[in-house]
């Protein structure tokens, strides 16, 4: 049988534990500003990679889906909020709204698509490195992106 004393030193050590994840695990902001929108139609689609191996292989960290309701004179400002480390952000200009990029007969996209602070301006499909950025603590970090229509 625990006595009293194992038992709140088994406690503070949990409660100990929780304090220093949650100290660790806290989250900093990302504006990311949105230029050259062509539509206020849809929706804007968010992937956030976090190598180049995920990219490569479509597998983002985080995807996320915002209105573009908010939509000026071809801007939208975005707010994410992610923890720490180093990140690629790539974005779909998903005007029908079927969560996918839709391409035409010769496989150009069809709708508009960007990356963070890097507008990509080859056919092929870019190298992570190029719009890699680090999220430091403590800190809001500013991101821009071009959208490309083709």
């Amino acid at each position: 049988m625990r006595t009293s004393t194992s038992i709140f030193k088994t406690l503070a050590a949990s409660v100990c534990f929780l304090f220093a994840t949650a100290a660790s695990s806290h989250a900093e902001e990302i504006l990311v500003t949105v230029k050259n929108i062509e539509s206020a139609k849809g929706s804007m689609r968010v992937a956030v990679f976090t190598s180049d191996d995920g990219f490569q292989e479509k597998k983002a960290y985080k995807t996320l889906t915002f209105s573009k309701d908010k939509v000026s004179n071809g801007t939208l400002t975005l707010r994410i909020t992610l923890p720490p480390g180093e990140y690629g952000i790539s974005l779909l200009d998903d005007e029908n709204e079927n969560k996918k990029m839709d391409y035409n007969m010769i496989h150009m996209p069809k709708e508009g698509f960007g990356f963070s602070d890097y507008y990509h301006n080859s056919l092929s499909m870019p190298k992570y490195d190029s719009f890699k950025f680090k999220l430091e603590d403590n800190a809001t970090k500013k991101v821009t992106v071009k959208m490309r229509y083709m």
